[in-house]
């Protein structure tokens, strides 16, 4: 499960260096059209939510049978049934 935490954070970081020098690049552009200061949140970027939504599938492909193993053996000492 940690190693699950590791890679999502590790997967988090690398896509804020890929993406943050176009953004800033992006905010840039707008400063300069508009003429007052813009600030972009990677979130409102598609190409980033993008990416974080195909790096997310790929870690849940990855480990979804262990976290569905760790969510039933839960279940099973809470005494919680479906």
């Amino acid at each position: 499960m940690q190693q699950y935490l590791d890679e999502g954070e590790q997967l988090g970081s690398m896509l804020e260096q890929q993406f943050m020098p176009r953004l800033k690049a992006k905010q840039q552009e707008l400063e300069k059209m508009y003429g007052q200061a813009v600030s972009l949140d990677p979130r409102q970027d598609p190409e980033y939510m993008q990416a974080v939504s195909k790096g997310r599938r790929m870690l849940e492909q990855k480990y979804g049978a262990v976290i569905e193993e760790i969510k039933r053996r839960i279940q099973e000492i809470a005494g919680i049934t479906e």
